[in-house]
């Protein structure tokens, strides 16, 4: 293990080149590639009510920088913030029109960087990656297939 390189700067890399792949494809758009996941996350679960706290949760990311997120998101018309009939202090967010036009466009781009990213990994690879990564996630205290069970 002494002659192997440090595994999380590679991750990291691996993580920032997949974002700027993303961010060129979302410019059109006037997104980022965080404003595109967060966007895409809640169309596909508009059946269900969406709060802050969900996209908190669900992404691992700090209330200050989901509260920029969904401003930034707001002021370009892609979401509106409706109070919660149950609670006024809660908003729920709900895409706009915009926003679903844009929906089929983030998937096509979500489903093309990951085809680019496991270019030339035959299926079993694919799959045997998946595991390996799991598995880090799970050493360092992250239930990924629970993560994975509420994805959509």
């Amino acid at each position: 293990m002494s002659d192997t390189k440090p595994i999380g700067p590679l991750l990291r890399t691996i993580h920032t080149a997949i974002d700027q792949k993303i961010n060129v494809r979302v410019q059109e758009m006037e997104l980022t590639s965080a404003q595109m996941f967060v966007l895409h996350y809640i169309i596909r679960n508009a059946d269900r009510d969406i709060y802050q706290k969900d996209i908190e949760s669900h992404f691992e990311l700090s209330h200050a920088t989901v509260a920029g997120l969904i401003a930034r998101l707001e002021s370009k018309g892609f979401l509106v913030c409706i109070p919660s009939e149950r609670d006024k202090r809660f908003k729920r967010l709900c895409a706009t029109e915009k926003a679903m036009c844009c929906d089929q466009q983030m998937g096509k781009n979500i489903e093309q960087i990951e085809q680019l990213t496991l270019n030339g990994f035959s299926a079993e690879e694919a799959q045997q990656l998946h595991l390996y990564l799991d598995r880090i996630l799970s050493n360092l205290g992250v239930d990924a297939v629970a993560k994975r069970r509420n994805v959509k």
